[in-house]
């Protein structure tokens, strides 16, 4: 044997058995690798179906769920639920559909209330402005804050800030009238006393 034969095989040898070994590597080889193109078993005798896969027998098998409080249009419900049996649309599917449509509801309702508040704002603005610009107006709001004190009530106070005709010009010149009226010892000169206790008769004593 050459020398470079020699030295070739040498290279070549085992490695004696007291040096230590690598360790192989774990988990699944190739062979034992689960196939992937195995057809997936059958369901067992009284077993159903996964839900994933499942399509309701009718349109009536989709059981969708909402949030509390929300207004379902019943007619559209319907048809969606129709339509969905139809294109063979499983129930999970289906639920995740009629969660984006609930999105959506909730996202309109909330921009139209919006635009609804941002409304009566600007309403509400225009119309203390407009009683604001009276040269008198510090005046009238004492007669007006008269008038109530003297005869409104809670629930009046609510109603007129729930409707913002507490702050409308012509409900604003009306009570302010009726308090005008109260600090003065008759009305207009037609004999009303101011211990009279109904603002109407205030106003209009002419009328029985």
């Amino acid at each position: 044997m050459s020398e470079e034969t020699a030295s070739a095989a040498a290279t070549t040898e085992t490695p004696p058995s007291d040096q230590p070994q690598a360790a192989p590597p774990t988990g699944e080889t190739l062979l034992t690798q689960p196939d992937d193109s195995t057809a997936p078993a059958e369901p067992k005798e009284g077993e159903t179906e996964a839900p994933a896969t499942t399509i309701p027998e009718n349109p009536d098998g989709y059981d969708l769920a909402f949030s509390d409080g929300l207004e379902l249009d019943q007619e559209l419900l319907t048809s969606f639920k129709t339509t969905a049996h139809e294109l063979g649309i499983t129930g999970p599917q289906a639920q995740k559909l009629a969660g984006m449509y609930e999105s959506h509801v909730k996202a309109l309702t909330e921009k139209l209330e919006a635009e609804q508040v941002a409304r009566y704002q600007e309403a509400k603005d225009s119309w203390e402005a407009e009683i604001k610009k009276a040269p008198d107006f510090q005046a009238n709001l004492g007669h007006a804050k008269r008038a109530l004190a003297a005869y409104g009530s809670p629930e009046l106070f609510t109603l007129l800030d729930q409707t913002l005709m507490g702050g409308h010009p012509a409900m604003f010149s009306f009570v302010s009238k009726v308090g005008k009226a109260l600090a003065e010892p008759a009305f207009q000169g037609r004999g009303v006393s101011v211990s009279e206790t109904d603002p109407a008769k205030i106003l209009y004593p002419a009328h029985k």
